[in-house]
């Protein structure tokens, strides 16, 4: 199975909201309690995903943002320098920009009102989440660890310097920039562990999405 990156965010985020597990798989290698779409802070400000992670004393808060699967991330400007009249430098494009700045209002906001972001958590999932997670949100004791993901672009549109970018930005810490063909990573090491019926579902399915185009 080969499939590639198209079409824009709200393709993405329903494809997303429909088969959680790429999400998981593809983002996170790891399992997850409760994953809330079009999650909205006190103050309005949206976000795609925040999915809900607990690891004993601590409680994992992955927050996730998409933008377009054929954004490009860095973006080339001229800057004229001596001896040398139309040099180029990498500058991140104005969507990453825009959504790594939303990821950091958002992770203030939980930040700066812990109390009310567990409560909106455990209001939004009902009885979706498990009486342990639930606990563990409501109790003060237990701390927030929080991350950001944005998701953009896919490596077919990246050259060697734009992934070199992306890899030293991601070790900063922080969010982190993923290509949306991490999905393919994914795809690989699960082909095997399901049934024809279930691969045939899933190609069905794919053909609603502008996201993702089979490729022959």
């Amino acid at each position: 199975m080969t499939i590639v990156t198209t079409g824009g965010e709200k393709d993405a985020r329903r494809f997303f909201e429909e088969w959680p597990v790429f999400l998981l798989g593809g983002y996170l290698n790891s399992r997850c309690d409760f994953i809330a779409s079009e999650w909205t802070t006190g103050t309005g400000q949206r976000v795609d995903f925040v999915i809900v992670e607990s690891i004993s004393t601590i409680v994992k808060i992955h927050l996730i943002e998409l933008e377009s699967p054929t954004d490009k991330l860095y973006v080339r400007e001229s800057k004229p320098k001596v001896g040398n009249p139309s040099p180029t430098f990498r500058t991140m494009s104005k969507n990453l920009r825009v959504a790594i700045d939303q990821i950091a209002a958002y992770t203030n906001w939980i930040v700066e009102n812990p109390w009310p972001f567990r409560q909106s958590l455990v209001q939004r999932a009902e009885e979706a989440l498990p009486l342990k997670v639930s606990s563990s949100l409501l109790d003060h004791q237990v701390k927030l660890h929080i991350n950001g993901i944005v998701v953009i672009g896919n490596r077919s549109l990246e050259d060697i310097a734009a992934r070199e970018h992306r890899a030293a930005f991601n070790q900063s810490g922080g969010v982190e920039i993923a290509p949306f063909d991490r999905i393919l990573d994914f795809l690989d090491r699960i082909e095997n562990a399901h049934s024809a019926d279930y691969w045939e579902d899933f190609n069905n399915q794919v053909k609603r999405y502008g996201f993702l185009r089979r490729v022959t």
